[in-house]
């Protein structure tokens, strides 16, 4: 069911035009993000605060 919304995301994304999908990812969500083609990429260390604090940053070329 994860996967299925996952891919429901990223064809909406590719209908507005988007070519990459960014996103702070949680520690206990990296298996996840990784196993669907995600890769650690750090655009913006400044997001990472308060919640974010331990995320990790990833994007995924669609």
């Amino acid at each position: 069911m994860v996967e299925i919304m996952g891919q429901l995301v990223e064809d909406r994304a590719v209908a507005f035009g988007a070519t990459t999908l960014y996103v702070n990812a949680a520690e206990t969500a990296l298996g996840f993000y990784h196993g669907t083609g995600w890769v650690d990429h750090v655009w913006d260390p400044a997001e990472l605060v308060s919640i974010a604090v331990n995320a990790t940053q990833m994007r995924k070329v669609l």
